[in-house]
């Protein structure tokens, strides 16, 4: 009876996260400045351009002649992303319910880490304890409604370290392999590589105890360790050689002028070389202060206007904090079973060992520290193993509480002009009715900066639709209502966005003129 009860708890606990995170979410359906601006309608407008026609490889911006920005992780993610975008007409509900969306990728991220904790063979409470503790920190509670592939990346290396965990503790080869070819295809995709790389290592480990490491190394490549890596690195291959063909075929250019391989290379910074001390710095300035802001909950780095005494108290208790636990998780380690093991290294390790080469992802962009979640998950699991039953319910009740703290701190910090920039999504949709099938729209100053802060936006907001210049459109896109020349304002009960058309419709043709006259001069 006890045991019904603590399941239904767990079953439950993710319903509640869902619903804390559904609650605490703000109606904000526009693209503020920063990283929630700019990679959210890049996301969003590659979703929605990831349509059949373009073999479900979207783009960000169609130019009248070319395209910016082809997908370059696996798709079944952005299908699942675009979904809002099909079910519902208004842009503001689709930008909202993309959100919720990711709030039901988080909830199933922690439903999957509680099994790996249960498979790990401690009570229903501490699990639900410890994910939601980890789940608390800086990064994954402010950059929970940021439209990312590295949200669905968490719920991939998630289902892989269970899928693992079922057959390191029960021997079930069929829930691992299934495992090893879903995962691939959530999020980037490779992220999910390092989990099965070092499953596959530790096994290795475990053969070359009693012979040698050439029949240590045979024997691995016929274990199921290193047949879910090899699944996991074909699926990975297969959807990054399906994007890079597809590109290359919309946009009618060779293989070798593809977007994606020159994006691998600069974001594993080989293009630019990496020096020691640039490792040292990577290392240091980014992955260790990345690593201890995630530890902690939201509220020790959004202080209303902290000062550097506040910043440093701050510091020091996440310091203490954090060093308290990797000292007992030294001493739980130990008393640990060799499978056990395998999995806390697993929880460790699989982030770090996907973000530490990605330098140039990850320097750029701090929310891809959302990844370090199973390692905080491990610490706390070393740290809180041997507490006591009697102390587990308040355990369980601490962690709920800061967990809802976390979030409501999260939606007070960021209710901050949210009318006016839902007011612009309001806009570009009354702007899109407008418009054509098909025009090229012309933009002032440019299609960047219709939209501070969120350059991409226009992808998302008009797709379909082509940027173009003023020597190829009818159309123009402003943030002024008082536009000079031949133009007709066709919204002037607008705020914030101005849609004209030329009132000269043979326009096109005399700039063309016009500027084949001047080079011929």
């Amino acid at each position: 009876m006890r045991d019904q009860i603590l399941s239904s708890i767990e079953k439950y606990n993710v319903i509640l996260v869902f619903a804390i995170m559904t609650v605490t979410q703000l109606p904000l359906s526009g693209f503020p400045g920063g990283h929630h601006g700019w990679v959210t309608s890049h996301n969003l407008a590659l979703s929605g351009n990831s349509t059949v026609a373009n073999y479900f490889v979207g783009y960000t911006i169609q130019f009248a002649q070319d395209y910016y920005y082809f997908l370059r992780s696996p798709f079944p993610s952005y299908i699942v992303m675009s979904l809002p975008q099909y079910f519902f007409e208004s842009m503001i509900d689709q930008i909202f319910y993309t959100k919720i969306l990711n709030a039901v990728i988080i909830s199933l991220s922690i439903f999957f880490f509680q099994r790996v904790l249960i498979c790990l063979e401690i009570s229903r409470l501490k699990a639900i304890a410890i994910t939601l503790l980890s789940f608390s920190g800086h990064y994954v509670t402010f950059y929970r409604d940021l439209v990312t592939p590295d949200v669905y990346s968490l719920l991939g290396i998630a289902i892989a370290i269970y899928g693992i965990s079922l057959k390191i503790t029960a021997d079930r080869i069929f829930p691992l392999y299934v495992c090893a070819v879903l995962a691939p295809m959530l999020g980037w995709g490779y992220s999910v590589i390092p989990t099965f790389f070092v499953y596959w290592f530790l096994m290795l480990r475990v053969f070359h105890k009693n012979t040698t490491f050439y029949i240590a190394l045979k024997s691995s490549l016929r274990h199921s360790s290193f047949i879910s890596l090899f699944l996991a690195c074909i699926v990975t291959a297969s959807f990054l050689t399906h994007n890079i063909l597809a590109e290359a075929f919309v946009r009618g250019v060779s293989l070798t002028e593809v977007g994606i391989v020159k994006s691998a290379l600069f974001r594993l910074g080989i293009e630019e070389g990496a020096s020691t001390t640039q490792w040292v710095y990577y290392l240091y300035e980014k992955m260790a202060k990345y690593f201890l802001k995630g530890f902690t909950p939201i509220w020790y780095f959004k202080v209303s206007s902290p000062t550097h005494i506040v910043k440093a108290l701050s510091m020091s208790f996440i310091c203490v904090l954090f060093i308290s636990c990797i000292f007992i998780f030294r001493r739980s380690f130990g008393r640990l079973s060799e499978r056990k093991r395998m999995i806390v290294v697993l929880l460790l390790l699989s982030g770090p060992l996907w973000l530490v080469p990605m330098r140039n992802l990850a320097r750029f962009h701090d929310y891809t520290a959302i990844i370090f979640c199973p390692s905080y998950i491990a610490i706390y699991f070393g740290a809180l193993l041997f507490l006591k039953k009697k102390f587990e319910k308040f355990l369980c009740g601490a962690a709920v509480v800061v967990y809802i703290a976390s979030n409501v701190l999260y939606m007070n910090h960021k209710n901050v002009g949210v009318e006016s920039l839902n007011l612009v999504t309001s806009e570009f949709e009354k702007v899109k009715d407008l418009l054509p099938e098909g025009v090229v729209v012309d933009y002032r100053p440019n299609y960047q900066e219709v939209i501070p802060g969120a350059p991409l936006a226009v992808g998302y907001y008009l797709k379909g639709l082509k940027v173009g210049t003023e020597f190829n459109s009818n159309y123009l896109i402003s943030r002024s209502n008082e536009e000079e020349g031949t133009y007709r304002l066709l919204t002037p009960t607008h705020k914030m966005l101005f849609l004209y058309k030329r009132s000269d419709p043979d326009h096109i043709g005399k700039q063309v003129i016009e500027e084949v006259g001047k080079k011929v001069l």
